[in-house]
């Protein structure tokens, strides 16, 4: 799930839940194999975020977004912001 100030994570087997904040998310990476994709991240304490097995579209709209944040992030922080 997404929101403009989160990223949200609700493991479906398990119905774990896992609330972090864009600002403490960094280096999203995709990887797409035949039929899911893969969507990585680093939370702010170091901690590897893997979410596996995701329908390509989804994934490749939310790594769309973390992008978007990212550079508006950049662009705040160069400028001292």
């Amino acid at each position: 799930v997404l929101t403009k100030k989160h990223l949200l994570i609700v493991r479906t087997k398990s119905m774990e839940t896992e609330v972090f904040e864009w600002e403490s998310v960094s280096n999203v990476e995709l990887s797409e194999r035949l039929l899911t994709s893969t969507l990585t991240c680093t939370s702010s304490g170091g901690r590897k975020i893997a979410i596996d097995s995701m329908p390509k579209k989804q994934a490749r709209k939310i790594y769309e977004f973390a992008q978007e944040i990212e550079e508006k992030r950049s662009w705040w922080e160069q400028r001292g912001f």
